[in-house]
C-alpha cells in the first residue's frame, strides 16, 4: 500500500512540475493583454500566468523535496515544510497588519461595495499621456500634452474644496464626473460652478454606477437642499450591474469577505507595484506580431492643422454594435433606469429638476469620424481579441463599406434607448455626444489619447453644454 502510495505521490509531483515547465515555456496572449492595457511581465506573462507560474514552481519544490526524501529524512523534511510555511504566513500577516496600521495610503475607503476617496486629501502630480504598462502598442504616438495636476477631496472623501452643507446643484457620476486625470481646476463640475456662480456639489466618485449615484444621493445629498439633480450616465459600463448593492459588510458572504480582505490587502498591492516596476521594463520594447489587429492604433484623427491619436479598446468598440432592441431587454439597463428613478422620485419630493447626462465613450465618439479611412479587416481582427463572438454588426463586415455602414446603422441605438424614456417621462435629457464630436471636428482634443477619460478640454465642453442645460 505504502509503495502505491508513493508512486502516485511521486507521479502527481512529476505532473505538477511539467504543468510548472508548461506555464513558464508557454507566453500569454500579448496582444490581447496590450489590447486590454493590462501589465505584462519580463515581456511574455500577463500578471495572473505570473502568479500562477510561480505557485507551480514553488508547489514542484516542495514536492519534490516531500516526495523524493531518503527514507531517513522524511518525516524531518515534513516538520520543515509545515515550520517554514507556518513562518511565511506569520510574517506575511504581521507586515500586512503593520502596513495597514501604519501606512493607511489606500485610494479608496470602502463601505460595502460604495467606495470614497481618504478624507482631507491633497495630491498633486503630473499626468503624462502615455500607456501605463510598459510593454504596449507597436508605435506609441504623442498624446495630449503633459500638465501638472491637484486633487482635493473635502471632509466626506468627495472631489470638492468643502464639504457643503447647502447646495444649489449636485452632480451623480462615476470618473467623467468626478473628474478622472485632471486638475481640481479643471473639472467640469469646477468650470460649472465657476461659470454660473451656483454652488455646485460633486458626489461622484471612479467606479460608481447608478446604483451607487442613488446611494450616494440617499447618504450625502438629500438634505443639501439643491434645485438640480445632474445625472450622468456612462455608457461604457453604467449598464452591467444586475445584482442588487451591497451597503454594508454584513451583505457579503464569508468567502467574499475573506477575498476582499486580500483582493485589498497592502502587502498584495505593494507586491504587484514592485512587479510592475522590476520586471514590467524585461523586454519592454521586444516585437510584437499582431497580424495588423494592433497596427492600427491608436489612429490619427486631423483637423484644422491638428493631430490628435486615440487608443480606444476592442470592447468599447464591440458595443458601438449593440442594437436598439437588444439594449432595452437588457436587464442591466432595467437596473439602471430603475436606480435614476429613485433619485428622481426623491427629487421631485423635495421639488428639486432632474437632468439626466449621456456620457459617450470614447470610440463612439471618435470611430465615426474615421471610420471611412480604417482597414475592416484589422478591425475585426481587433474585436475578436476579446475571445467570445462578434457582435451581429460586425459579423458579416468584409470591406470598408460595409464597416462604415454598421457604424452608421448602429452608432448611437443605447442613446436612443435611454433619451426616449427619460424623455417620455419629462425628465431633460442632454446628449454630450454631439458637443464632443463637434469639438473634434474643430481641433479639439476632447479625450486622452490612452485613457478613456475626457482631456481638460474636453471637460470644458461638457461645462459650456451643461451650462446651457442649467439655463433651459
Amino acid at each position: 500500500m505504502n509503495a502505491v502510495l508513493t508512486f502516485l505521490a511521486r507521479l502527481a509531483t512529476v505532473g505538477i512540475t511539467a504543468l510548472a515547465a508548461v506555464a513558464w515555456v508557454m507566453p500569454s496572449n500579448i496582444v490581447r493583454l496590450i489590447s486590454k492595457e493590462e501589465f505584462i511581465l519580463l515581456g511574455r506573462y500577463g500578471i495572473d500566468h505570473f502568479h500562477a507560474a510561480v505557485i507551480l514552481s514553488l508547489l514542484s519544490a516542495v514536492c519534490i523535496y516531500l516526495v523524493f526524501a531518503p527514507p531517513g529524512k522524511k518525516r524531518q523534511r515534513r516538520l520543515a515544510v509545515a515550520a517554514w510555511s507556518l513562518v511565511a504566513v506569520v510574517t506575511l500577516a504581521s507586515v500586512d497588519l503593520l502596513l495597514r496600521v501604519a501606512f493607511d495610503d489606500a485610494a479608496y475607503v470602502h463601505v460595502g461595495e460604495l467606495r470614497l476617496r481618504p478624507p482631507n486629501m491633497d495630491h498633486t502630480l503630473v499626468y503624462e499621456d502615455r500607456p501605463l504598462p510598459q510593454r504596449s502598442l507597436p508605435v506609441i504616438r504623442p498624446g495630449y500634452p503633459s500638465y501638472e495636476m491637484r486633487m482635493r477631496t473635502d471632509s466626506r472623501g468627495l472631489r470638492n474644496a468643502r464639504a457643503l452643507t447647502e447646495a444649489d446643484v449636485l452632480l451623480l457620476g462615476d470618473s467623467f464626473t468626478e473628474g478622472s486625470r485632471v486638475g481640481d481646476g479643471n473639472t467640469w463640475a469646477s468650470l460649472l460652478a465657476a461659470e454660473s456662480g451656483l454652488a455646485v456639489y460633486n458626489l461622484a466618485n471612479s467606479g460608481d454606477d447608478p446604483q451607487k449615484y442613488l446611494a450616494k444621493f440617499d447618504l450625502f445629498g438629500r438634505d443639501l437642499g439643491a434645485g438640480t439633480i445632474i445625472v450622468a450616465l456612462y455608457e461604457g459600463n453604467d449598464f452591467r450591474r444586475s445584482e442588487p448593492l451591497r451597503h454594508s459588510v454584513e451583505d457579503y458572504d464569508l468567502g467574499e469577505r475573506i477575498s476582499n480582505y486580500f483582493r485589498f490587502a497592502p502587502i498584495r498591492v505593494r507586491y504587484e507595484r514592485l512587479l510592475r516596476q522590476w520586471l514590467g521594463p524585461v523586454r519592454a520594447d521586444a516585437p510584437v506580431e499582431s497580424g495588423g489587429a494592433l497596427d492600427w492604433l491608436p489612429f490619427a484623427f486631423e483637423a484644422n492643422g491638428r493631430t490628435s491619436w486615440y487608443f480606444v479598446k476592442p470592447k468599447r468598440i464591440a458595443l458601438l454594435f449593440t442594437s436598439a432592441d437588444e439594449f432595452a431587454a437588457d436587464t442591466g439597463w432595467h437596473t439602471a433606469r430603475d436606480a435614476v428613478d429613485a433619485v428622481i422620485s426623491a427629487a421631485a419630493r423635495k421639488g428639486a429638476r432632474v437632468i439626466v447626462a449621456y456620457v459617450p465613450t470614447k470610440a463612439r465618439v471618435m470611430l465615426p469620424l474615421v471610420v471611412g479611412r480604417l482597414d475592416a479587416a484589422d478591425v475585426v481582427r481587433y474585436v475578436q481579441l476579446l475571445g467570445d463572438r462578434l457582435p451581429e454588426g460586425l459579423t458579416d463586415v468584409r470591406d470598408n463599406e460595409q464597416l462604415a455602414t454598421a457604424v452608421t446603422r448602429f452608432e448611437g441605438d443605447m442613446e436612443k434607448v435611454v433619451g426616449e424614456y427619460f424623455r417620455d417621462r419629462g425628465i431633460m435629457f442632454v446628449s454630450l455626444t454631439e458637443p464632443l464630436r463637434a469639438a473634434a471636428r474643430d481641433g479639439v482634443q476632447t479625450y486622452f489619447t490612452y485613457d478613456q477619460h475626457w482631456t481638460p478640454d474636453g471637460h470644458r465642453v461638457v461645462a459650456e453644454e451643461m451650462l446651457r442645460a442649467l439655463g433651459r
